[in-house]
């Protein structure tokens, strides 16, 4: 319906006539109409459907015709102020030599976009904002309308290999309509989508904001779709078709045609700069407070980003950073690996914009990387050149987990107060929502998803259990919040192999947890993590990254390299009893932090 009110207006344009309403049919009326209207308010702005939505036509028509052809050919015809209907406007299209400029004029799309311009947005708003609409709801694999996920994946890989590696991709569909079968088959479909850094929308928002997101997104991707036509009309930027569209707009390519053509293709490049916002000149080093410490010529130490899991990836660039602290230096940034995509299936441009603050990613990734003057393999071979150094060279090397190894240092020497300040800042800006702000606040990580049932990595839950009655023996109204995962690795969970079910957490659960199992986002359970009363980690780096900045009581898994001064060891210091002493003291930070800051809960 609304595809045929955009083409009729654009025909009204186009034959330089006034757009006089449009007049419902009899299946518009009642509560089908009632729906429309709320559309049309939404679309066109509130109140529009009063002025839009004509009952019946005016009984002083001039003309009735049934074409866009027919009248643009009688147009001359009319007298001023007539009233002319139009049965029917999909063929605003029929002239193939006028440009669709003609029908769409500038003014009439630019009026057209600020209803929707004004609905809130959840893209990232520092990155490229990549939309895609697919059809599946109701539509069976065979079907002319059902578009294959490979097109779909094809065009974002196209996309993100032109220099757009750290996109924000939302998708957006439908299962309702399906059978029961169906159903499962297609949310199946949509892990694909999700494991490649995606977020999926599936029947969760309303149809004004799904048109919202797509309208603005710097790609839309269309399905072949009525649905996807309206917000693609409206998209100043770069719009990509599925299968056939009778009339793309001048500036619309073809999915296939991308696809068949060379990366390097120009009219692909034109449609990206078109819609991609226009970049500064990339960072050569690393400008955020928390990567400059020193004097601005102090030399700059970079590390390499890790292609692994998240947890791993971001430890690097922390310990990078607790590194270049140390040794008089200043971060000079991470060199990115190809792969923006963790290999659990999350954006990690996107998880750092969030963990670093807004816009972070642009200057903590470093591409091009800068002429290295020197390379070292590990932290305890670059301390030992030191002093080699000169002011503003730029340093590489690999990996910063070696801090760990220089006994005769402190972790704090590394992870300083100030370094700690500064990486929990955007973490402690964040809300909480999740913890009850009048209860002591416990949070755990229980690596589970990426690892068989043996591994002995995969600590026992009965670990878990004595530590928690522990904690409860001195603290009975705790809050107890626990963060797993039942995916693995991306791979297995596309070939449906998966080692844990959500049973093997029924324990928990029996014990008072809450349990969140493979949130949307591994922020969300970082900043938990990190501000909670209490906070038990596992052997895991992903635990590791909130450990450090939980100024709190954290209790770790007995096997860890070098723990910070006031975290206690849960399989000596903590199992044993419920009165030991360590774990008497690290509670008891809680009450030294709630004096301080005037109570509160949660961290």
């Amino acid at each position: 319906r609304v595809e045929n009110v955009l083409n009729s207006m654009a025909a009204a344009a186009g034959s330089n006539m006034r757009f006089g309403g449009i007049v419902l049919g009899a299946d518009a009326i009642g509560e089908g109409r009632e729906k429309f209207e709320e559309v049309v308010d939404g679309f066109f702005g509130a109140g529009a459907s009063a002025h839009l939505l004509i009952r019946s036509a005016p009984s002083n028509l001039a003309a009735t015709v049934t074409t866009v052809e027919e009248l643009e050919r009688r147009r001359e015809s009319f007298a001023a102020g007539s009233y002319v209907l139009l049965t029917s406007a999909k063929d605003w299209w029929h002239d193939k030599n006028a440009p669709s400029s003609k029908y769409f004029t500038s003014a009439l799309l630019e009026a057209l976009r600020k209803p929707l311009a004004s609905r809130p947005s959840w893209f990232e708003p520092t990155t490229s904002a990549i939309a895609i609409h697919v059809v599946r709801g109701g539509i069976k694999r065979n079907s002319g309308g059902f578009i294959n996920n490979g097109f779909y994946l094809d065009l974002i890989e196209r996309i993100r290999k032109s220099n757009v590696e750290d996109a924000d991709v939302h998708l957006w569909s439908s299962v309702q309509g399906d059978s029961h079968g169906e159903k499962a088959e297609h949310e199946k479909d949509f892990a694909t989508f999700t494991l490649k850094g995606m977020r999926v929308h599936l029947d969760e928002s309303a149809l004004l904001d799904t048109w919202a997101h797509m309208m603005r997104a710097n790609v839309l991707i269309m399905s072949e779709s009525p649905l996807s036509y309206v917000p693609a009309v409206l998209n100043p930027n770069c719009v990509i078709y599925a299968g056939k569209v009778a009339r793309p707009f001048d500036a619309w390519m073809s999915g296939t045609e991308v696809i068949r053509r060379p990366a390097s293709d120009d009219k692909f490049k034109k449609c990206l700069a078109h819609g991609l916002p226009k970049f500064t000149v990339p960072a050569k080093f690393c400008k955020l407070k928390v990567c400059n410490f020193h004097a601005e010529d102090a030399p700059r130490l970079f590390v390499q980003e890790h292609g692994d899991g998240a947890g791993h990836r971001m430890k690097n660039i922390i310990d990078g950073m607790a590194t270049a602290y140390k040794n008089k230096m200043n971060f000079g940034g991470t060199v990115p690996v190809g792969n923006i995509v963790t290999e659990h299936g999350h954006n990690f441009r996107t998880l750092a914009d969030g963990f670093f603050g807004a816009g972070a990613t642009a200057s903590l990734f470093i591409k091009p990387s800068p002429e290295f003057a020197k390379q070292y393999n590990n932290v305890p071979e670059l301390e030992q050149h030191r002093d080699e150094f000169k002011p503003g060279q730029m340093v590489f090397m690999a990996s910063a987990n070696g801090w760990a190894d220089i006994r005769e240092s402190k972790p704090s020497d590394y992870y300083s107060k100030e370094v700690v300040e500064l990486l929990q800042g955007p973490i402690w800006s964040r809300p909480l929502p999740f913890f009850d702000g009048r209860r002591p606040s416990v949070a755990l990580h229980l690596r589970r998803g990426d690892l068989k049932r043996d591994d002995a990595r995969a600590t026992k839950n009965e670990y878990y259990y004595t530590l928690l009655d522990h904690i409860k023996h001195q603290w009975p109204e705790a809050d107890v919040h626990a963060w797993s995962s039942l995916n693995s690795y991306s791979a297995e969970v596309e070939a449906g192999t998966f080692h844990w079910k959500n049973e093997d957490f029924d324990g928990f659960r029996e014990r008072g947890v809450t349990v969140h199992l493979d949130g949307l986002s591994l922020l969300e359970p970082w900043v938990h993590m990190a501000r909670a009363d209490v906070f038990i980690m596992s052997v895991s780096s992903f635990s590791f990254v909130p450990a450090t900045l939980n100024p709190h009581c954290v209790i770790y898994c007995g096997n860890l390299d070098r723990p910070f001064s006031h975290w206690i060891n849960g399989l000596v210091q903590v199992k044993r009893s419920a009165e030991s002493e360590p774990l008497s003291k690290c509670l008891a930070r809680r009450a030294t932090r709630d004096s301080a800051a005037g109570g509160g809960g949660g961290g």
